[in-house]
């Protein structure tokens, strides 16, 4: 997802009026260039004036010192928490609605892209290896724009390797969507049940994660009932297929694992009937669906 027109806006604003202040504060630029000569400096040039500003975050604070009277109190939080970046070398994994997945090397960050769509500009390609800096902005993860690639290709293998590693980061801590990364969040494990879906989501990973599948669902009673639960969830996909097919429709499906154990016309009826059929202890590993 992109930014608003506005919030666009907004960033492009404050951060080059500050890589501009940070060029003359390290005297990368004479101290009578205009900020309509600074405007015109290659992209190089940015390149050289963003790394001034973040190597010594004293600029952010002599510039707000200089403009507090002309900046509202969100711009100043806004440039305050430029503070808490994140400079490094990051793989593109994915591509999601709300936001592209960069993994680092601890973390999977969700990043939104500025005015330009991060899909269509690598693409679509996957296992994309970037240079950048991760700034917050507002309750989101930018990036700021001047991102480095590096010229490599990577085969199948790495691209799997890739996602497994992605995979297993967003297991322990989800996937990162503000900064800092906070001690609530450093510090959080995903619980066993989050792990067990995240590892059964699709068949790479279930393939990829098997004996931590297994390990998980061996815990205690409630992840293995939930991991049959995510099975039914699975094997469900075939059996409405086939079940519309033969022309049923209008009716409640209960299943656990690849088994389907009862049907009726409206849920309540079959609760009522599954209340019946199944020990209490084993219901929550049943998955009702509809045609």
């Amino acid at each position: 997802m992109q930014l608003s027109e506005q919030e666009y806006n907004k960033f492009i604003f404050l951060y080059n009026w500050l890589l501009f202040s940070a060029a003359i504060y390290h005297e990368l630029l004479p101290e009578t260039t205009t900020y309509e000569e600074y405007d015109t400096c290659s992209i190089d040039q940015k390149f050289t004036f963003r790394n001034a500003l973040l190597e010594d975050l004293e600029a952010i604070d002599v510039f707000i010192e200089n403009n507090k009277l002309r900046l509202s109190e969100e711009d100043i939080a806004i440039m305050q928490g430029f503070k808490h970046f994140i400079k490094d070398d990051f793989f593109i994994v994915k591509y999601l609605k709300k936001h592209t997945l960069f993994l680092g090397n601890k973390y999977v960050f969700g990043v939104h892209s500025l005015s330009d769509n991060l899909k269509e500009m690598f693409w679509g390609r996957t296992a994309v290896r970037v240079h950048a800096v991760l700034l917050p902005f507002k309750d989101k993860i930018i990036h700021d724009g001047i991102m480095q690639t590096y010229n490599v290709q990577f085969g199948a293998g790495i691209k799997r390797s890739l996602k497994s590693e992605a995979t297993q980061k967003q297991a322990q801590y989800g996937i990162i969507t503000s900064l800092p990364v906070g001690k609530s969040v450093a510090g959080k494990k995903m619980s066993d049940k989050e792990q067990l879906e995240i590892y059964m989501k699709n068949e790479d990973n279930r393939n990829r994660f098997w004996y931590d599948i297994v390990d998980l669902r061996d815990k205690n009673k409630e992840l293995e009932n939930h991991y049959f639960y995510l099975w039914a969830k699975i094997h469900a996909r075939k059996k409405k297929k086939t079940l519309k097919e033969i022309g049923i429709k209008g009716y409640h499906f209960a299943m656990t694992d690849s088994t389907v154990l009862a049907s009726a016309k409206t849920k309540k009826a079959l609760e009522t009937q599954l209340n019946l059929m199944v020990p209490k202890e084993n219901l929550p590993a049943v998955y009702i669906f509809k045609l």
